[in-house]
Order: C-alpha cells, then structure tokens, then sequence
C-alpha cells in the first residue's frame, strides 16, 4: 500500500483540503498520516512513497524537504494551499511560488487549483528553474469549493453542532468574516516572513516596505470600523444571529495568546463567534447573506448562491482590490447607516460574470458541473508517479542543504535502526539502512559518523 505523507504548513488554513483529501487516499486503499512541513523525525519514522506540501519558497523549505527526500526517494508534491489572488499582479505570482531557489529536480509533480494558476504560476517556476517542465504541474480545482464533502465534514464537527443549536434562537443569521491580521504585525514580521517581492535594497524594495507600513497603519483603522459596526447590529437588533467567521491567521494568533482583539464579540448572545477552525461553507449554507472586507469567502458565498455586501473604502479596498472582489451590494466603512438598512431590507442574489469567470481560471469550477477535485487528486497519487533522484554532492556543494544538517538527519537515522534491531523488525531496519546509504556522500561516512558519535558518547 502506497504511504502518503501530507504536510501542513497552518494547519488552521489547511485542514479542510487535507482532511479531505485524507479520506479520499484512504478510499483509494493508501495509508495517510499528518506532519509539520519541518517534521524531518515524523518523515523519517512514517517512511513515504509521497509527500504532498505546501510551496516551496524559502531557503528553509529547502533544506528540510530535499533532505526528506534524499532520504526517502519519497515523490514530492506541493500544492498550493492558499486560495485566490490576483494572476494579473506579478509580485503576487513571485509571493506565491517564492524567489529562493531549489533544486530543479526536487519537485516531481505540482497541484494546482486553475488551469490558469498552472499557466502563470508554470511559467514563473520555469523562469527560476525551480521545475524542469509545466507538465508536472496538475491542476484539479479547489477542495474547499467540493459543497458536499465539505457539508459532509462539518456534519462530525463538534463546533458545528454548537453553532445549528445557537441558530436555532435566530429567525434570520447573517455571515461576516474577518481577516485583518495585518493590523497586528509589524514590519518586522513583515521582513522575516520575506512577503516583499522585490530585491533587499532595491528602491522598488524600499517602495514596496513603505507601502506595508501605511497598509498595517490604514488596516487598523479599518479593522475598528468594521467590527464596530458588527457590533452596533447586535446590539440594535438581538432577533438577528450574527455569525462572526474569523480568519484562519487570526485563529492561530488567538490560540497562542498573541491577540484578543475579538473577545469583546462574546459579549453578545446573538453574535456566534467561530475562533476555531470551520469551514465557512457551514454558515453559508444557513445565512442569508454574507459581510466581506474584500475577501475571497464572496467567491464562496457566490457557489452557495448567497448575497454579499462589501464594505468598501475609497482609496484603498476599491483602487488596490478591485480586482478580487466580487458583492452584491457595496456600502462605504463610513456609512453605518446605509450599511444597516441594506442588512435588514435584505439583498437579493444576482448572476456575476466576473465571479464566474474567477472561479473557472483559478479553480476549475463552473455552475451545474460535477465538481470532485478531491477525487481527481487522489485518482492522481494512487496512479504510477515517478521521482526524480536528488545527488547529496550536488545538494552540498550548491549550498541547497550544509554537510552538518544532513549529518544530524543521519544520527536520527541510525537510533531507528537500533530500534528496529532490537525488535527484531528487520523489514523496516532495511528502509532505514537505505535512508541512512542515501544521505551519505562518501565511502566513510558511516565509520566517520560512528566513530564521532563514541567520541562524542552520544547514546541511542
């Protein structure tokens, strides 16, 4: 049986396509587990014929996931995780696929949500030589759109049946989402995360830094407004549920104390406030309608047949955002007034060409069509995949991964082959042999390594 090794990087982004995709895999017969994307040990210890991960952008991904698979001569896989962004913008397609270099044989194969997104994106990765060919690129769509297993999933979760019983208290619920984590970085977290697309010390670079300065300064501002007025419609009308979505970023900054600006929402009976990981297709299905910042939860709400209102704001959501957005109706941050008569008159859904011409390039989606991404992906890895062989020489000498760091993969290595030893698990003291031969880069390497490991009286 194929082992699938699925890697998240925010598991409060990502569990859904994973979850998912999961229990597609196990259908297909294949053994799945979960890992951090930097769990070398986990890699090591689960032994897969697969890894699916996120992006490979930064000299970091690198260094973990060409030594997992050096070890392993696992087939790798990323796949993107975000959803949209503008194909149009370049330095969103180089933010994307990530300006540090890799290997060019360490990506085997590429999933991708849009036939479009493989076209750009393909095209970028070519360029930087982080893959050999757009055919290994796969494009299948975009699980979190896959209406019934994603309906089908919330059914288990126990966050969703606390939010069906809170509904219940409520004639009428409408939808917001939130997602202004930006307002809480600084530049710092700015120039760590390396989210400037251009080159360090170029005046573009210096532009471009600026600009997140005054969009960190404009965000918070903004971010008052919007939950303000949240707020001000609990508090008028406590008939009306509110359903308060949060973003997956802000979910993990909550969880691990770094913020707890939206506390204040529990307060209110009528405002349901989803500060864990759910789909927000669980709310779609209920609300009426759907209250965005600009936010591609509107491309969701649009495949529920929801309508939306965005709350725009001159000079900045409308000239930057324009062209991501999709709504029903637009009612200015300034204009809480005009905002609560659209909410209580109601809105009416409408056809949006522009919405569905996003969702078909960037997800292969299109109205009245069977949509199973999940499905063809899993079809896609049960099939005959083949990896392209990595040379450790060549991954030391070009400065990819440091002999130190594979040295130390190599030590781990050698304490599961013990184990195995001892349990008399000789099948798997095979594996890890190999794995351990396969980071080698010399003839001694083990003698070296063991008689340093004595020196050193490090223990198994």
């Amino acid at each position: 049986m194929k082992r699938i090794l699925l890697q998240y990087h925010i598991w409060e982004r990502e569990y859904i396509i994973l979850e998912i995709l999961r229990k597609r895999l196990e259908n297909f017969g294949m053994v799945v587990e979960y890992a951090d994307y930097m769990d070398i040990n986990g890699c090591i210890k689960f032994r897969p014929d697969v890894i699916i991960t996120h992006p490979i952008r930064t000299e970091t991904d690198v260094i973990f996931l060409a030594t997992m698979k050096l070890a392993t001569g696992a087939v790798m896989i990323p796949m993107t995780v975000e959803g949209y962004y503008d194909l149009e913008d370049h330095k969103s397609v180089i933010r994307m696929i990530g300006l540090d270099k890799c290997p060019v044989n360490l990506i085997d194969y590429f999933i991708m949500w849009g036939e479009k997104n493989k076209e750009i994106e393909g095209r970028e990765l070519l360029n930087l030589q982080k893959i050999s060919s757009v055919d290994k690129i796969k494009a299948f769509g975009y699980i979190p759109y896959e209406k019934e297993a994603v309906l089908e999933y919330v059914k288990h979760d126990e966050q969703y049946a606390k939010y069906v019983q809170w509904g219940k208290k409520y004639a009428r619920i409408i939808a917001c989402v939130t997602g202004f984590h930006i307002a809480e970085a600084s530049m710092e977290d700015i120039y760590l995360q390396k989210i400037i697309g251009s080159s360090v010390g170029s005046k573009a670079y210096e532009r471009e830094a600026h600009d997140y300065e005054m969009r960190i300064a404009y965000m918070k501002g903004y971010r008052d407004k919007y939950v303000n007025d949240i707020l001000q419609l609990a508090k008028t009308f406590p008939d009306m549920g509110i359903v308060v979505k949060l973003h997956p970023a802000e979910i993990s900054r909550m969880r691990r104390g770094i913020s707890d600006y939206y506390e204040v929402l529990r307060d209110y009976d009528n405002i349901f406030l989803l500060d864990v990981p759910l789909p927000i297709a669980a709310v779609l299905n209920d609300a009426e309608l759907l209250i965005h910042y600009g936010s591609t939860v509107s491309l969701e709400a649009y495949i529920y047949g929801k309508p939306t209102i965005l709350r725009s704001a001159k000079g900045y959501i409308d000239e930057n955002s324009n062209n991501i957005l999709v709504y029903t109706t637009k009612v200015d941050i300034n204009d809480y007034s005009l905002f609560q008569e659209e909410v209580i008159n109601g809105v009416t859904f409408q056809k949006n060409n522009k919405a569905e011409t996003i969702l078909l390039d960037s997800f292969n989606w299109r109205p009245d069509m069977r949509y199973c991404p999940s499905e063809e992906m899993a079809k896609f890895i049960s099939g005959d995949l083949h990896s392209e062989k990595l040379q450790i020489k060549e991954l030391i000498s070009q400065k990819f991964v440091s002999d130190d760091f594979v040295r130390s993969v190599r030590i781990m290595i050698y304490k599961y082959i013990i184990k195995t030893l001892i349990q008399f698990k000789f099948g798997q003291t095979s594996i890890y042999l190999r794995y351990a031969v396969n980071l080698m880069s010399g003839a001694n390497t083990f003698w070296n390594d063991l008689i340093r490991t004595i020196k050193k009286r490090r223990h198994f």
